[in-house]
């Protein structure tokens, strides 16, 4: 007669270094088993005289690790990229279009950067706070339908430097002296600044820079036909810093030429830092001449409803008048607008129509 079953076990096949006790139990829980480990497993049977039979079969089993799983991190996506730049960076697979994956920031990502729940798309717009910096992130990805750990996406993204150059805006009659800012922007400062200023051919004569920034120590231009040239250095151990405006070029609208928007692009930018490397990224603008000539001009902005805000360019001291055409294929539809007398070269008005589509047109009186 069986009065007790021995349950042998141990961690390699066949040795046995440990026993316990089931009685005349058909079940018996083993504790402290170590995770992750394989054991293997033998019974006996002891009658009531106490002889014990042989090992049975034996059986084993892995103790599976009693904690959730580690996630599993992907490759880093790497990106280099100037400021003043919007990024998107494609995170997505294959199985977004079945709609199995979801993606969202782990803590740490920058503050307006932004990820596509459904696609993984990261869209971030690098401004120029971000210059010289390097910003690393987590982007969780998570399957729905797969019982496999979430997935960690690293990225990191360094910023690099950037300097930008702009030219401002005016309006001047035909004759008159023009003085348009220099302004300029940058992430380490500069010393040494060289750049081209688009040049229309008879439209403008006797340029000239008037330096402002008191770090700067000379500033030259030089004429190159339809460019001109400028260059500028600031004084032993100073830079130009920060956001401003650094000079102001001066020139005469010459006289006699035809009403014109005159754009004064910016191009072929270099220039040194304070730490005496050359910038990798230049933003150059453009400025902007509006020269009246011979007849009036007009500009409108984006409509509002159907308001309309215009600007208009005339001489000063003539009589103008705004007319508006619902109809521009009928030269008789035009109908008087606005009677006025211009003050100064460029004047706004406020224009409301019934009509969604209209056109407009300025006379001298």
């Amino acid at each position: 007669m069986i009065t007790n079953y021995n349950i042998y076990y141990g961690v390699a096949s066949a040795t046995y270094t440990a026993v316990v006790a089931a009685g005349t139990n058909t079940t018996v829980s083993i504790s402290n088993l170590a995770e992750g480990t394989t054991y293997y497993f033998a019974a006996t049977a002891v009658d009531t005289f106490g002889l014990e039979s042989a090992y049975s079969t034996e059986a084993s089993a892995l103790i599976p690790a009693n904690r959730p799983p580690a996630d599993i991190t992907l490759a880093t996506i790497m990106v280099l990229t100037p400021p003043k730049t919007t990024l998107h960076i494609p995170i997505g697979s294959s199985l977004v279009n079945t709609g199995q994956l979801t993606f969202s920031f782990d803590p740490g990502a920058p503050a307006n950067a932004r990820v596509n729940h459904n696609s993984g798309l990261v869209t971030w717009n690098v401004t120029s706070a971000y210059a010289l910096t390097t910003n690393s992130f987590d982007i969780r990805i998570t399957d729905a339908t797969s019982p496999s750990p979430q997935t960690v996406q690293p990225v990191l993204v360094v910023v690099e430097d950037y300097l930008e150059v702009d030219l401002g805006a005016s309006a001047a009659q035909a004759g008159q002296v023009v003085s348009l800012p220099v302004t300029m922007d940058s992430s380490s400062g500069v010393t040494n600044l060289v750049f081209a200023v688009q040049w229309p051919a008879g439209r403008f004569a006797n340029a000239t820079l008037s330096a402002l920034a008191p770090s700067i120590a000379s500033g030259t231009l030089q004429s190159q036909g339809t460019n001109i040239v400028v260059s500028m250095q600031t004084k032993p151990g100073q830079a130009i810093n920060g956001s401003a405006q650094i000079a102001q070029l001066n020139f005469q609208a010459v006289a006699g030429q035809q009403s014109a928007f005159l754009p004064l692009a910016i191009s072929s930018v270099a220039a040194a830092a304070a730490n005496g490397g050359l910038y990798s990224n230049y933003f150059p603008g453009s400025g902007e001449v509006v020269v009246v000539g011979n007849a009036p001009l007009l500009r409108g902005a984006q409509p509002s409803g159907l308001s309309q805000n215009l600007t208009l360019y005339g001489t000063v001291g003539r009589n103008y008048e705004l007319q508006c055409n619902t109809n521009g294929f009928s030269a008789e539809a035009w109908q008087p607008v606005l009677s006025y007398l211009q003050t100064n070269v460029a004047q706004t008005a406020v224009v409301t129509s019934p009509s969604p589509v209209v056109f407009y047109r300025l006379l001298a009186q």
